[in-house]
């Protein structure tokens, strides 16, 4: 046991001089930069987060903004974007994103405590939720479009239909497919046309592209950056990803 304890304080001192060494270069190197010094400020920010020893199940493809979080018993499946700011909290209970679905920035997702049963929170494939969203406890259904800042209460079923922005749909509330609803508490409006069933589809695939966009700029360097930039303003052929659906 003491031994143990001497490791532990020996890894901790030897951690201390690892940071501390790290802080030293950083200053020589913004130092010996001079006027052409970009500095950056570290967060110390955790897109991944296990909590209770549950780890989030991803798929591939994924984008994962640098400021999202994912904490607890999530699972993302692939191909799917969280965009900027967004939380989503499976600490309390599970929840399920399906394929080549959007979820915007800012919005908050998590499943209530309860029973087993109510405890989920399922989104299905090709989703679109724009930002601001707060799903708790439902089932959105594949290829359903909710606009900006959109709540959906425990319980409620949203199928492949279009929800406005701001609209509240109350707990425990079925909406089938193919239909507008609006308000607080949302009802329905209308049904969709098939133009604005294509139309929606067809945002839903663009956003899925542009967060491949994003996937691939944030995983180049400062100089790698620099040269994609100075290749694209000269108007030069250069490759950049881009989905194919």
């Amino acid at each position: 046991k003491k031994n143990t304890i001497l490791v532990v304080q020996m890894l901790s001192v030897i951690g201390s001089v690892f940071k501390t060494t790290g802080r030293v270069l950083d200053t020589i190197g913004m130092g010996l930069q001079g006027r052409y010094l970009q500095k950056e400020t570290l967060s110390p920010h955790r897109r991944l987060l296990p909590v209770y020893n549950q780890d989030s199940l991803l798929g591939k493809n994924l984008f994962i903004a640098p400021n999202a979080t994912v904490v607890g018993k999530a699972e993302v499946k692939d191909g799917s974007s969280i965009w900027y700011g967004t939380v989503i909290r499976g600490d309390a209970g599970n929840v399920t994103i399906g394929k080549d679905s959007n979820i915007g920035p800012r919005c908050v997702i998590h499943a209530p405590t309860g029973t087993t049963e109510s405890r989920k929170t399922i989104i299905g494939n090709e989703v679109h939720l724009g930002s601001s969203c707060v799903v708790n406890g439902c089932t959105i259904a594949d290829k359903a479009f909710l606009e900006s800042s959109v709540v959906v209460g425990e319980g409620a079923e949203v199928g492949a239909s279009k929800i406005l922005s701001g609209s509240v749909v109350a707990a425990g509330t079925k909406i089938p497919a193919g239909q507008v609803w609006s308000g607080n508490p949302a009802k329905f409006v209308r049904d969709l046309t098939k133009e604005e069933i294509q139309q929606l589809s067809e945002i839903t695939v663009e956003t899925l592209k542009r967060s491949e966009q994003h996937t691939y700029w944030h995983e180049l360097t400062r100089e790698e950056r620099s040269y994609v930039q100075n290749e694209l303003e000269s108007e030069r052929q250069i490759w950049v990803p881009e989905r194919q659906f």
